[in-house]
């Protein structure tokens, strides 16, 4: 039989659980039957059929151990007031734990069931909503870039490879985690600069079969339209300095995709993240991106695909555009990609020429993606948490609490498969991007059944 108990994972004493099979049962209680709901829904309401016998003094305390219960999932699940309350199960084939979140609640007795006497029995039947999934305890994850493999990765604000640890990234082997549904992630982000890191831009991309990165980077200097220009400080060693005309779209500048890239970005959904060497001028330009074939002229009018324009403020260091496929459209997956080529396409108003400084480009995939913003930054020192079991995103500063960030998109999660890529883009309060801003990240999972 599995072992079952409700409580939360705040307090540490394992008295604070209360046991409705085996282990040390509250005094009254004989057992439960327990029927796990086979579903697909994300969320599955059951019934636990409690048995007891006692004195009345033994059962009114049960019923109103679990009525407190009832409570306090309640008071979580609605107020945002204490701690979460899960139901454990411990499978006899498994002395790991397991845990589901309890959404709500109810106490009922069984139609007809009373106490009978001093000595008397009770039905009841506690009808609980929960997630429908099982987690396991956290396990640590080791973390891998070109740096090496360990618990903590060590990254900057650039991928390049001008030496090892120019790093935006880690990535997890995904092989061995054991787990039968995506794995809940907690991220842990540590600021180890020296002024406060405003916004943090993370994207995922899962690979059940394919072990090699993605090419993400496409760097302002490889353009042909472009004047190279080496910086120390620029990704890559250099960024490009173009001269455009005022008052008409026209492309700034062009690469081109391989179809052995494009098959690596497998047709998946990218933000591009423009980087600028020097903040963005005065004036409203906007930007979009244009796909067409190469060989084609690249005058406007050819292209197979083009984003919506995206406008700049003024003083910015970077710029999402609207996020595309690359390649765009659904792929057969037996036949290769054709190549592309990929335009960034601009239009300042007025009369008159512009000089832009264009360090690189950044795909950051949007499979899994999460925009952490912030108006006072994460401190020096600092950690972000990012927790996809607990639902909750939060700051420790000096081992206390506090919230500094806000964010957009899903919670991180680990599929089975072969590995996964998480990339990082960081911003300043300036509203910057330069690409030495250094952060450490650590990462934990929770393995993840549906079945017990």
């Amino acid at each position: 039989m599995t072992q079952l108990a409700i409580g939360n994972l705040i307090d540490p004493e394992e008295t604070a659980w209360f046991y409705l099979t085996e282990g040390p049962l509250p005094p009254g209680v004989l057992g439960t039957r327990y029927e796990p709901v086979t579903s697909s829904d994300e969320i599955v309401t059951e019934t636990l059929q409690i048995s007891l016998r006692g004195t009345l003094a033994e059962l009114r305390a049960v019923i109103s151990q679990l009525e407190v219960l009832c409570r306090q999932i309640e008071r979580h699940e609605v107020d945002g007031l204490g701690a979460p309350i899960y139901l454990r199960a411990i499978p006899h084939d498994n002395y790991d734990p397991l845990y589901s979140r309890l959404l709500h609640a109810e106490l009922r007795t069984m139609p007809g069931a009373s106490a009978l006497d001093e000595h008397g029995s009770l039905m009841l039947e506690l009808i609980i909503t929960r997630q429908n999934a099982f987690d396991s305890a956290e396990r640590p994850l080791t973390l891998s870039n070109s740096s090496g493999s360990g618990l903590v990765a060590a990254l900057k604000n650039r991928d390049d490879s001008l030496s090892a640890g120019n790093d935006n990234y880690f990535f997890v082997q995904t092989v061995a985690l054991g787990t039968d549904l995506p794995a809940p992630l907690r991220l842990q982000v540590t600021n180890t600069g020296s002024s406060p890191l405003a916004q943090l831009l993370v994207g995922a991309y899962h690979a059940p079969s394919r072990p090699d990165k993605p090419p993400l980077v496409l760097e302002g200097e490889h353009a042909a339209e472009g004047v190279e220009v080496p910086a120390s400080d620029a990704s890559n060693g250099a960024y490009a300095q173009f001269t455009l005309t005022r008052g008409a779209w026209q492309t700034l500048a062009s690469w081109q995709l391989t179809h052995t890239q494009l098959e690596a970005l497998d047709g998946r959904l990218y933000t591009p993240i423009l980087r600028f060497y020097t903040p963005l001028p005065a004036g409203l330009l906007q930007f979009r991106v244009a796909l067409s074939i190469p060989g084609l002229p690249p005058a406007l009018g050819t292209t197979l695909y083009q984003s919506p324009a995206v406008s700049t403020t003024e003083g910015q260091g970077y710029l999402p555009l609207s996020p595309l496929r690359l390649p765009f459209g659904e792929r057969l997956l037996n036949v290769q990609p054709s190549s592309l080529r990929f335009s960034l396409q601009v239009y300042a108003p007025g009369s008159g020429s512009l000089t832009l400084k264009l360090d690189d480009i950044f795909l950051l995939p949007q499979e899994n993606f999460t925009w952490f913003s912030s108006t006072v930054g994460l401190p020096a020192g600092a950690s972000l948490v990012d927790d996809a079991f607990l639902q909750k995103t939060y700051t420790l500063a000096n081992a206390k609490e506090m919230h500094t960030h806000q964010r957009v998109g899903d919670y991180f999660y680990l599929p089975s498969g072969k590995i996964s890529w998480f990339f990082f883009f960081q911003l300043n309060p300036e509203g910057l991007a330069p690409i030495d801003l250094p952060i450490n990240v650590k990462a934990w999972y929770r393995k993840r059944r549906r079945i017990l």
